[in-house]
């Protein structure tokens, strides 16, 4: 402003535009376009940015700021920084529950075998696996070892079943889905033991073959002759709860399967001289699971027997005579007890065959 006497006038200066990439003299500038350095840059970091993983470590979604990434534990309930591997919000659960003592600590240390689907407590991976990997073993090896087959089978389903559950519970309820975790963990290490038993017992059981395959003593083979009107004789060696064919181990329901083409149709009574056939009789004998197998009666003993002898004990003495017992057809739970029971004795048996004749051989 300019006084002149009383009477202020304006003073008109002109207008300056400031705007980016217009001179002081507000004549504006030709535009410059980016250099072809600048350009090859930009699309570098577009294409780098479109390339970035969208799921990160247990298919956790990763949002990214700027150059780092970050995780969303649980849906978003906490995020996970894989630089300094430390969720950045406390654990609720910490310190004195499921959370462990490390408010900050993202599945106890150990990303690799446990998972966090909750945000809030670790889960191990490791049972679920283990039960996978026993769960397929016990089938392989159902039957190398029935009895020990069947509770690996059912460690690792139950292993399995409890993982599975586990993963459901993570989100509504941490606690139980961490204590889920820790049961399947356990069962799918005991099915592990299990299933290392089961190859233990067929690399056993390999080794007594070879064994016996080339013995000479273990050289007799199934045989089956006629002794009378409905009674037929099966010749074969025979070892508590075992026999042995053709330098084979046989189990008793494999014995039944080679015995039943062999017989006639009318035949009703069969006597097995195998040694030690009736041993553990009703209970657990070669002989009660035969009977079983066959639906007939099968004459037996509980020791060193002969063919010969089983015959003169049937036709000259009321049976049992001596170590001489018959064995009649059990019902259908009786019968599942004793096949139970025979496999039992039957993996003992094999085993101490299998370490005695590698003790002589040696």
């Amino acid at each position: 402003m300019q006084e002149e006497g009383n009477v202020q006038t304006p003073v008109h200066r002109p207008r300056i535009d400031v705007r980016p990439g217009t001179p002081r003299g507000g004549n504006a500038m030709p535009s410059r376009s980016p250099s072809p350095a600048a350009a090859r840059a930009a699309a570098q970091a577009v294409r780098i940015w479109k390339k970035r993983p969208r799921l990160g470590l247990h298919g956790m979604l990763s949002d990214y700021v700027g150059n780092k990434n970050y995780y969303h534990v649980g849906n978003g309930v906490r995020s996970y920084d894989p630089i300094i591997q430390r969720v950045l919000q406390p654990d609720p659960l910490s310190p004195f529950g499921t959370g462990g003592i490390n408010p900050y600590a993202f599945c106890l240390g150990d990303p690799v075998n446990n998972r966090d689907p909750s945000g809030y407590s670790a889960i191990s991976n490791t049972g679920i696996a283990l039960g996978l990997v026993s769960l397929v073993l016990s089938i392989a090896t159902f039957g190398t070892a029935s009895i020990l087959a069947s509770l690996g089978l059912a460690l690792a389903i139950i292993s399995v079943a409890t993982g599975a559950a586990s993963n459901l519970l993570a989100g509504s309820s941490p606690g139980q889905a961490a204590t889920l975790g820790r049961v399947s963990y356990g069962l799918g290490v005991a099915a592990s033991l299990v299933s290392l038993v089961l190859g233990a017992i067929g690399f056993g059981a390999w080794r007594l073959g070879r064994h016996l395959r080339k013995n000479p003593d273990f050289d007799m083979s199934l045989r089956v002759w006629n002794k009378g009107p409905g009674v037929q004789t099966v010749g074969i060696h025979g070892s508590p709860h075992v026999t042995i064919a053709a330098n084979k181990l046989l189990r008793a329901p494999q014995l039944a399967r080679r015995i039943r083409p062999l017989l006639d149709a009318d035949t009703d009574t069969v006597l097995l001289g195998s040694c030690h056939a009736g041993q553990g009789n009703s209970m657990s004998s070669v002989a009660q699971v035969v009977a079983n197998r066959l639906g007939k009666t099968v004459v037996a003993g509980k020791g060193t027997v002969s063919p010969e002898y089983l015959w003169k004990s049937f036709t000259l003495h009321k049976l049992p005579y001596e170590d001489v017992r018959v064995f009649q057809a059990q019902g259908m739970w009786t019968s599942a007890r004793t096949s139970l029971v025979n496999t039992v004795r039957f993996e003992q048996q094999s085993t101490a065959i299998y370490l005695r004749q590698l003790y002589a051989h040696h």
